[in-house]
């Protein structure tokens, strides 16, 4: 899709340049994942509509419109926030055959194709969304049907979904050997984990909590949750199968090792389902205390308890303010053009790094060989990264501040946050040993002759993958001779330290 997007736009906004091609299927992709939010928006609401209130429906769209989490993922180029609008759009069309005195209804076929055909575009664009059919086969539970016309109907939905997924991963066919090897990748993966990024945290089941949390807001979440248990009790059949779904989601991600927040972006719209449900509930009870149950779900809606769309103004904030990987480049630019200035970094340029030169955020496809070459070429200010002579490189290399002694040294909180919360448990270090030793001699080290100068973009998220719009950007200044020396002579040892100014492990 972004593809062809891609080459649409570049036909009509023209460019040749390389970063112009790479901006053009950037800035559609974008786009892709901005549309498929908002359609979430629409399929929540027609979802509640059908079976419950107005009042609900609105409160639920409006529930999946404002979650922070939700906000940020769908201006981001990802697969994720598509994945779980096919997902959904396979659970409202499934929900279509179900009795309702607000719209037609569907015949058991025409949903079963529709739901197929959505769940297999869902499944090619991120193989769980197959998962989506769970909600046809649970419709059809409650549906007055033969068990001859279920069964029909589940195999017109499985059939249409696997020639939908085929037809948009022709890989399968075209060039099996490398679609096995990286389904087989991304499968290990998923068990082994993503090196230190989740490394000393709870298993899946508990942390995704913490996600949802910060997806929706804790108020937002509670409801959502109560109110899928409260119409499964009740057996509406609408809440059933978005009940069903939500847990294989939660089931799926639970027991993995990755645990980025945007795995939980499926579950949002169906929790959401369940706000509704409560809410046309309490609106139909026509009673003091359903009132304020809808009072209460719109306050917290409005994030005035957390999360909500006071969340997502401060998401959007972030995203639309000066970006602090920016703000640190534009404060050493200045000192460099004042004279001769040398910036470190403890790790490879990435996506977390100050964007010093142009290709400083360069993605890693990019040979690394052109990626230190660029480095090398940038002058205001010149950049550094020790590389031993051999070509070998470890990150948080204490001879870094031994051998080139750069004038400045800059890190971000995606390269210490993870190395120093591995460090603080005992469990979870020996694992990552070597790493987090690495990380406290060149931290012992670093405290000797440099002191903090710069602390840029305090206060922003700390989950990974929401960690994106606001990163922690670290600028540690070489001290004055003389305050180095006095250290030297205070602490001759490089193994100790515990300064407030080192980043602090985060919980």
């Amino acid at each position: 899709m972004s593809s062809v997007a891609a080459k649409l736009a570049g036909a009509y906004m023209g460019g040749t340049e390389p970063w112009q091609i790479v901006g053009n299927a950037t800035l559609m992709a974008r786009w892709m994942s901005v549309l498929a939010g908002a359609s979430l928006v629409w399929m929540t609401y027609t979802y509640v509509a059908r079976q419950g209130r107005a009042t609900g429906a609105v409160i639920a769209a409006m529930g999946v419109a404002v979650a922070p989490g939700m906000v940020v993922h769908s201006r981001f180029q990802s697969v994720d926030m598509v994945a779980a609008a096919f997902g959904f759009g396979s659970l409202l069309a499934a929900s279509m055959m179900l009795p309702t005195a607000h719209g037609k209804v569907w015949t058991h076929t025409k949903a079963a194709v529709v739901a197929g055909l959505l769940a297999g575009l869902s499944a090619g664009t991120k193989y769980t969304g197959i998962t989506a059919l769970i909600g046809l086969v649970v419709v059809l539970m409650f549906a007055e049907l033969a068990w001859t016309c279920r069964l029909k109907s589940i195999a017109i939905a499985g059939l249409v979904a696997l020639a939908t997924f085929c037809f948009t991963t022709p890989g399968i066919f075209l060039e099996q050997e490398a679609f096995f090897r990286d389904l087989r990748y991304e499968w290990l993966h998923t068990q082994t984990g993503h090196e230190f990024v989740f490394g000393a945290t709870a298993p899946g089941w508990v942390y995704h909590l913490g996600n949802l949390v910060a997806v929706l807001g804790a108020p937002v979440l509670l409801l959502g949750v109560f109110g899928l248990g409260f119409g499964a009790w009740r057996k509406q059949p609408y809440v059933v199968a978005a009940l069903a779904w939500a847990l294989v989601t939660y089931v799926l991600i639970g027991r993995a090792e990755v645990k980025f927040l945007r795995y939980t972006l499926p579950m949002v719209a169906p929790l959401m389902v369940g706000l509704g449900a409560l809410v046309s509930q309490w609106h139909a009870q026509g009673k003091n205390s359903g009132r304020i149950g809808v009072a209460a779900a719109m306050l917290s809606v409005a994030g005035l308890l957390g999360g909500g769309a006071v969340g997502a103004a401060q998401m959007t904030m972030w995203m639309a303010g000066p970006d602090s990987r920016e703000q640190a480049a534009a404060i050493l630019k200045a000192e460099a053009a004042k004279g001769p200035v040398t910036v470190g970094l403890v790790s490879d340029p990435w996506f977390y790094s100050p964007t010093l030169y142009p290709m400083a955020t360069a993605p890693r496809f990019v040979p690394v060989d052109q990626r230190d070459a660029a480095m090398r070429e940038a002058t205001k200010p010149s950049v550094v990264r020790y590389i031993a002579p051999d070509g070998g490189r470890i990150n948080w290399d204490v001879r870094l501040i031994d051998e080139v002694q750069p004038d400045y040294i800059a890190f971000s909180s995606f390269e210490s946050d993870d190395l120093a919360r591995i460090a603080a448990d005992p469990a979870a270090r020996p694992q990552f040993e070597a790493a987090v030793k690495d990380m406290e001699r060149f931290r012992d080290r670093l405290q000797q002759d440099y002191e903090v100068w710069q602390r840029i973009g305090t206060g922003g998220p700390r989950i990974h993958d929401l960690m994106y719009i606001r990163p922690e950007v670290w600028i540690w200044r070489k001290k004055p001779k003389s305050a180095t020396d006095s250290a030297s002579t205070s602490n001759p040892s490089s193994t100790t330290s515990g300064t407030s100014e080192a980043p602090a492990p985060t919980p």
